[in-house]
């Protein structure tokens, strides 16, 4: 069954684009004046250790702000149609430890564990789409740590659904707990959700939207998990879904 979305009206598309100029400004001009202010306190003969923290923040600031770059123009080209996706077979163990490598140096006050079973199956997917996906569900969930500017950790774990034929990656955060009426809201463009549920991600409102759609052009899947680990008023748990390679699956 194709869901089809009615066309907006030009006062729909006038309020959506003010909207996005407004958040674009917003997510935009914090992370850049940031990136300014720190680094107009790196000086000849600064002590190594507050140059090191300095640099940490400069670091992460700049990777959100890739992040938002590339989620803009993921979203563009979403607009124009299905995706042109490199698929290949991807190594479950070998991505998650280029995943949280890659994510530690641009974010180095935070460590990425990664846990998984060493029989997992190989996933069909376009590495570097895949990728992104992953990134977006740390950004996030780094965003939630009550304790930002301290070393910290965050925690990927995969499995395999052999009956779904597929293998799962889920990514937990200690945000505010997301309500089950909001579950598919998080993944709207530019959500408008209560203020103390949008708050923790602080972003442009684009990122959990791009990545399901991507997710979903790959043959998997996005989601809220309603249940797993996270109890009480904080934590949220979120579900990536890949196919497994076929070949390897018994019929």
């Amino acid at each position: 069954m194709t869901d089809i979305t009615p066309p907006l009206d030009l006062a729909q598309l006038r309020e959506q684009h003010a909207l996005f100029v407004r958040t674009a400004a917003h997510a935009l001009r914090t992370p850049l004046q940031s990136l300014q202010g720190f680094a107009e306190l790196l000086e000849p003969g600064l002590p190594p250790a507050l140059a090191e923290h300095y640099i940490s923040f400069i670091k992460r600031e700049a990777a959100y702000l890739a992040g938002v770059v590339d989620d803009l123009a993921l979203r563009h080209e979403l607009a124009q149609g299905p995706l042109m996706l490199f698929p290949t077979v991807v190594e479950v163990g070998a991505f998650l430890h280029e995943a949280a490598c890659t994510f530690e140096a641009r974010l180095p006050d935070c460590l990425v564990a990664i846990e998984y079973a060493e029989d997992l199956p190989t996933v069909h997917a376009d590495r570097e789409h895949l990728l992104h996906i992953v990134f977006t569900l740390l950004r996030n969930a780094e965003r939630c740590r009550p304790d930002r500017g301290d070393l910290g950790g965050l925690t990927v774990c995969a499995h395999h659904e052999p009956g779904a034929r597929q293998v799962v990656f889920v990514v937990e955060d200690d945000g505010l707990r997301i309500p089950t009426e909001y579950s598919e809201a998080m993944f709207e463009p530019f959500a408008r959700l209560p203020p103390a549920l949008g708050r923790p991600r602080l972003g442009i409102g684009l990122g959990l939207f791009v990545a399901r759609a991507v997710a979903r052009q790959m043959g998997g899947d996005l989601y809220l998990a309603s249940g797993g680990n996270c109890s009480g008023q904080f934590g949220n748990a979120f579900v990536l879904t890949m196919p497994v390679v076929e070949r390897q699956v018994e019929p």
